[in-house]
Formats: C-alpha cells, sequence, structure tokens
C-alpha cells in the first residue's frame, strides 16, 4: 500500500476507511437460527482475510510513523489487501451505503467523545 508517491493525507483516508470496514464486520448482528436469535460478527470476509486487513491497518500505521519520525524507514511494513478482499471490501461498502450503516453508527457511539 505504501509506496513513496503517496501522502500522508492519502494515508490517513485509507486507514479512516479501513478502521471504519473493521468496524462493520465486527458488529455484531441478530442471526435467526432455528427459531432462536443469536448474534455473530458479519462473516463477509473470512477469519484470514480480517488479518489481512489489519496488516493493512498497521503498515499505515507504521508509515504514519514514519513520516513522523518515530520510526526509521527500514521499520515500516509494506502490505495491501490483496483485489480479491479488495473486492469483498466493496461489498461491504454497498452494504454499508444501502443500509445507512456509517451514520447509525456514528450516533450511537457520539456519546463516546
Amino acid at each position: 500500500m505504501i509506496n513513496s508517491n503517496i501522502t500522508e493525507q492519502e494515508a490517513k483516508n485509507r486507514l479512516d476507511f479501513l478502521d471504519i470496514i473493521n468496524s462493520f464486520l465486527f458488529e455484531e448482528i441478530p442471526v435467526k437460527i432455528k427459531d432462536e436469535t443469536q448474534y455473530r460478527k458479519r462473516d463477509i470476509l473470512t477469519d484470514g482475510e480480517k488479518i489481512c486487513l489489519s496488516q493493512e491497518r498497521a503498515s499505515i500505521r507504521d508509515f504514519l510513523a514514519y513520516k513522523h519520525g518515530e520510526i526509521d524507514k527500514n521499520q515500516v511494513r509494506q502490505y495491501q489487501v490483496s483485489e480479491k478482499i479488495e473486492l469483498k471490501i466493496k461489498t461491504c461498502v454497498i452494504i454499508i451505503k444501502q443500509t445507512n450503516w456509517l451514520e447509525n453508527f456514528k450516533r450511537r457511539y457520539e456519546q463516546y467523545n
């Protein structure tokens, strides 16, 4: 993900975007199983793909730490999710937009700011 042409703002935007996707994926939602409501996390990404998402987030945090002089350039991990995962992330974006999830999420957690 991180290359010499990306700006700090672009990195922050991507990190914010991936943080939203991560919150969306880990939110527990009601699922009816044999007439019983249970709560499960969304299964759009596999557990391994969620780890990959977290790897890219960590790589961006490293890049930002480097930009702020906190670590050396050789300490910045290089990681970007695969195209397959990126397509699944786009599916999340569609669901988020269709359900107005982000606005509802912000309202629920406004009280903590």
